[in-house]
């Protein structure tokens, strides 16, 4: 018991340490504000290169027995409050809330901010456009189902940039009000979870009618006043309490994971593991589409993600988004791009940001 008791004083120590050095932090990122405003610099608080490097030191000389995902959550909190004493953001997302994209903007920024849950992706852009919020959270790529083509369309209409990329792993969870699974006769869901779940619906829902939502906080309402229904939806639904869960963990693959973009009117500095995306149109002409990916290649870029999308303005032309490993102000990517602009290929810097972890 003296044990306990010596161990449990050692422990106050350490707290009374650990709360005096957060302070100490807090105040210095005060004193960052303060420099900022004093030199004229832009006021954006919020710099993904920096707490990139910061994450991924902690993983780099963590020795246990925390781990690594659980002090770079802790650290997570950290650095939001410590950048709400700077300003306080506002973060643009697909609502309503409880949605995946919802559980995003918590895993990068966390509890410290004020949340603008919106209806459509296109409202999340121009919510940062307007100025009603410093940044936006969209959805831009599935593990399963590819890229999230609506988003594409609003990046290849909007001036904002990429900042930074959050990789959120997708479980699925079927919610309803009524505890019987044999009354369910309706699923509603958005129309991507609805196709990471089909063959676990196939299987155990096969006479359920599906319904696509906009999003999976608008399925779990729809779901929470008819008793028939169910919704698809992730953890923070959970959080309902007029749903219970009827199954959990329904997605058809369990790697299931969705990329999603941070928009805003800055761009990042390099992090030193970076990826940069982009928009390409070619000249209509035959072999323009090889004679552009050669240039990634003779430079030694590495494309990790080639998309064509219709370009609506004109029937039957093509924009090609990209996505490279490195930052566009590297040698490499300085030459690809120097020799595309001298092929006559037009190009839309989306941004350069650090690459997102699991």
């Amino acid at each position: 018991m003296n044990n306990i008791n010596e161990n449990r004083q050692k422990i106050d120590t350490l707290d009374e340490q650990i709360q005096r050095l957060l302070n100490e932090r807090a105040k210095l990122a005060q004193t960052i504000g303060k420099i900022k405003k004093k030199i004229a610099e832009d006021d954006n608080c919020y710099n993904p290169e920096r707490e990139a490097v910061i994450l991924r030191t902690i993983t780099q000389r963590n020795t246990g027995p925390l781990s690594s995902e659980a002090l770079q959550k802790i650290y997570l909190e950290i650095i939001a409050s410590c950048r709400s004493l700077e300003k306080k953001l506002t973060i643009s997302f697909l609502g309503p809330l409880g949605t995946f994209s919802h559980q995003a903007t918590l895993k990068c920024f966390g509890a410290e901010v004020d949340l603008l849950p919106l209806a459509s992706i296109k409202e999340v852009i121009e919510a940062v456009e307007h100025g009603q919020a410093n940044l936006g959270i969209v959805p831009i790529e599935n593990s399963c189902e590819g890229v999230v083509t609506s988003t594409l369309d609003q990046l290849s209409q909007s001036n904002l940039l990429v900042s930074n990329e959050i990789l959120l792993p997708i479980h699925h969870y079927l919610l309803s009000r009524n505890t019987n699974p044999k009354e369910i006769t309706q699923i509603y869901s958005h129309p991507q979870a609805l196709a990471q779940c089909q063959q676990w619906l196939e299987k155990n829902f096969p006479h359920a009618a599906l319904f696509p939502a906009k999003s999976s906080g608008q399925a779990c309402i729809l779901a929470a006043n008819e008793v028939s229904t169910a919704a698809i939806a992730g953890e923070l639904a959970l959080a309902r309490g007029d749903l219970q869960v009827l199954a959990r963990y329904i997605e058809d693959e369990p790697n299931n994971t969705t990329r999603f973009y941070v928009l805003g009117q800055h761009t990042t500095k390099a992090s030193g593991q970076d990826k940069t995306s982009m928009l390409m149109t070619l000249p209509h002409k035959p072999g323009a589409l090889a004679n552009a990916l050669n240039k990634f290649a003779v430079n030694g870029v590495n494309l990790t993600l080639l998309q064509s999308r219709p370009a609506k303005k004109q029937i039957w032309e093509y924009v090609f988004f990209l996505e490279m490993e490195g930052h566009q102000n590297d040698t490499s990517i300085q030459k690809t791009l120097l020799a595309l602009n001298n092929s006559q290929v037009l190009l839309k810097m989306l941004g350069s940001f650090p690459r997102g972890s699991l």
